[in-house]
């Protein structure tokens, strides 16, 4: 009994001893474990961290992808929209030219009945003496007729122009001034030429002067009736010319007016000149503005920063720099502003010129202007 006593005290002690000194010398301490745990958890923290990142930048550059698309959605869009209006602008430079082979053939006109006056006076002494006041009564309408041509000539050429491009408002208007006192005169000049010729037709020697009947031309009552209209739908048209300029502010936080009163369908020309800026770290920019800073935009379809035009209270924002015709979608006064929400930090001015016209009522004085020139 005391042998087995002494026997398992003895390996008791032995096994103590051994794990003493594992422990001590080849096991893990208390440290070491704790160091082992601190370095496993901040494994983790990273290996977290990391999948949160990667997490994210997938959300980012799918966020991108969609945003990349749709911008790349409206520039198509918006070519689709500048190639039309580059077709339309063909097809009107054609009509254009056209009409100022009509206006040349009127200058033509002009130059045959300037000489046609020089030979009427040559021819006046020494004939009868109805044949003498028939001649004294058409050489002024003679002259009226020269004037009348140069004025709806020069005013039908503007309105062509105003189809596909800057018309000369000033001289539009200049040219129109007199055009219906002249008209008057015309008509008035006429009808004493004819009821003249009516009333001497047996005095008169055509022989002198050749036919008479040659005489009655431009005299008719249908001939005075088309010129009549050929001068009202001109004075129409050209009434509808609007023509402003105006300082647009890049600080101002509200649209700026013009004196243009559009109706729907009318063809709207704009010119801008200048520089502004958004913000002291970004570059100076023309009207044109900038692709980045999307969320600063009030119209949403502009680069942020550009000059935009809207119409009256129109929701409808248009770009006011691609150079190419807008047509009106409203009755409304044109406005403009830059195309951004915080003007805090804005710097500079755009020059903006505007012109307007109808294009129905150009076509109607055009068309008049082409059939009236060709009798």
């Amino acid at each position: 009994m005391g042998k087995f006593f002494l026997g398992g005290a003895f390996l008791g002690a032995v096994v103590t001893w051994t794990v003493m000194h594992v422990l001590g010398t080849g096991g893990v301490s208390r440290a070491d474990h704790q160091r082992a745990c601190a370095e496993q958890f901040e494994r983790g923290k990273q290996e977290g961290a990391a999948q949160a990142n990667a997490s994210a930048e997938a959300r980012i550059q799918e966020a991108v992808k969609k945003e990349h698309d749709r911008a790349a959605g409206l520039i198509k869009e918006k070519d689709g929209q500048i190639e039309d209006a580059r077709s339309r602008i063909k097809d009107l430079g054609g009509k254009l030219a056209e009409s100022e082979k009509e206006a040349a053939d009127g200058k033509k006109k002009i130059d045959d009945l300037g000489q046609e006056v020089l030979r009427l006076q040559g021819v006046i002494a020494g004939k009868s003496r109805a044949t003498h006041d028939l001649l004294r009564r058409r050489l002024p309408w003679v002259a009226l007729v020269g004037m009348l041509w140069r004025n709806v000539g020069e005013a039908s050429a503007i309105l062509s122009q105003a189809r596909v491009g800057w018309p000369d408002v000033a001289t539009a208007r200049k040219a129109a001034a007199g055009l219906e006192e002249l008209i008057k005169r015309y008509v008035e000049a006429a009808q004493a030429v004819r009821v003249f010729i009516d009333n001497n037709s047996k005095e008169l020697l055509g022989e002198e002067i050749g036919r008479i009947d040659d005489y009655r031309e431009g005299v008719t009552e249908g001939e005075v009736d088309r010129i009549r209209k050929l001068g009202d739908a001109i004075l129409a048209a050209v009434g509808r010319l609007g023509s402003s300029s105006v300082k647009v502010d890049s600080e101002k936080d509200d649209w700026t007016d013009t004196d243009v009163l559009v109706e729907q369908g009318d063809i709207i020309h704009i010119r801008a000149d200048g520089r502004w800026r958004m913000t002291p770290s970004w570059e100076p920019s023309g009207p044109d503005g900038w692709d980045a800073g999307g969320q600063y935009r009030i119209a949403s379809n502009v680069r942020t920063g550009a000059l935009i035009m809207r119409i009256g209270v129109s929701d409808e924002y248009h770009a006011a720099y691609l150079g190419v015709p807008i047509i009106a979608e409203a009755r409304g006064r044109v406005k403009f502003r830059i195309n951004d929400k915080d003007v805090a930090n804005n710097r500079g001015i755009m020059a903006v010129d505007v012109a307007s016209a109808n294009p129905a009522l150009i076509e109607k004085a055009v068309k008049l202007w082409e059939e009236t020139s060709r009798k």
